[in-house]
């Protein structure tokens, strides 16, 4: 990745083996790159449409973004003998779908080890443009050396999903957006879910709880984050907290990001929680041995917020846009 700040703007050259592509803030400085570059590389240009397995839609006149990756999809079906033949999934996992390393038999085929990684590496690239499916992949990942045949159902389900919305595309837009909770977001302005689900994890994992957040931009999802922290929370509250100071510090990362590369954003990234505990009234009182690591966290955030880098808002569960980052969710909110 090639970055370079010119007074009109970002100029971006992404190169992977021996494709490129080029942005600038105009045509006609995309057009000098490309004859600076064929001075040195003989080089055929076309207007981005397809890189890296991903179908590219820009409408300049609209200023709307779309992407897909239909292509990648049909041949992971493929590969893996999918089809749209009898009843089809409207979500990656089934409703309240429990992975964990409790279901992991002793003794796994290496053919079923090599399928299940196979299908993994294909569908973690995949959630580039399909957010949505990032807990059930994130979760069977942390099986796919001993997947069970209830692991291996799972995964040709999700491609299945995948399948049926195929076309269902990765929107940006440079026009205001509307959030959930019905409120409007200036495009310009980066906007967080954080959540958590206290404890989901089995026997095997420790219970160790799921966190995720999801970062808009543009009306589309930026960034997406669904993991299982090291940490062990004895309390929903502090497990929120430890995921709102995740969130803080993608938060602080896009600070420097605007601030260094691109232009000071002037105002404060609003982080959505759906806990009102951590928002409002949470302190620390307990006197163990892990209360000062939940208090440098604490103070952390806090700082960020009096500093005007962040500011925290209370968000109904409803409205929570992370909330599939931890946990599977009913067919009917993915329609």
């Amino acid at each position: 990745l090639m970055m370079k700040i010119v007074p009109e703007g970002l100029i971006l050259i992404c190169t992977i083996v021996n494709d490129s592509a080029v942005s600038a803030p105009n045509d006609q400085i995309v057009e000098q790159v490309i004859q600076e570059i064929k001075q040195y590389v003989d080089i055929e240009c076309k207007d981005l449409n397809f890189f890296l397995c991903i179908n590219i839609n820009y409408n300049q006149d609209a200023r709307i973004l779309k992407m897909h990756q239909c292509e990648l999809i049909e041949e992971a079906a493929s590969k893996f003998g999918i089809n749209l033949e009898g009843k089809i999934p409207l979500s990656p996992l089934p409703e309240n779908a429990k992975i964990s390393s409790d279901d992991c038999p002793e003794e796994v085929s290496q053919e079923d080890i090599t399928k299940m990684r196979s299908m993994i590496s294909i569908l973690l690239y995949i959630s580039i443009t399909r957010p949505t499916i990032l807990y059930a992949v994130t979760k069977l990942a942390t099986v796919q050396d001993r997947p069970s045949k209830l692991h291996l159902k799972y995964a040709p389900r999700i491609i299945k999903y995948l399948l049926y919305t195929k076309l269902l595309p990765l929107v940006f837009s440079a026009e205001p957006y509307t959030l959930p909770d019905g409120s409007v977001q200036a495009a310009d302005e980066p906007c967080i879910f954080a959540d958590s689900s206290h404890a989901d994890g089995g026997l095997a994992e420790k219970h160790q709880s799921t966190g995720g957040y999801d970062v808009l931009y543009g009306g589309g999802t930026w960034i997406a984050k669904s993991h299982t922290p090291k940490i062990i929370a004895d309390s929903s509250p502090k497990l929120e907290l430890h995921q709102l100071y995740g969130a803080s510090k993608q938060a602080m990362t896009i600070h420097i990001l605007f601030e260094k590369i691109l232009q000071p954003l002037g105002h404060s990234i609003h982080i959505k929680q759906d806990n009102n505990t951590v928002i409002s009234v949470f302190s620390i009182s307990s006197n163990n041995k892990n209360s000062r690591h939940w208090e440098t966290k604490y103070f952390w955030v806090e700082q960020l917020k009096e500093r005007d880098i962040i500011a925290i808002d209370q968000c109904k569960s409803k409205h929570m846009l992370a909330d599939g980052n931890t946990k599977p969710l009913s067919e009917e909110i993915y329609l």
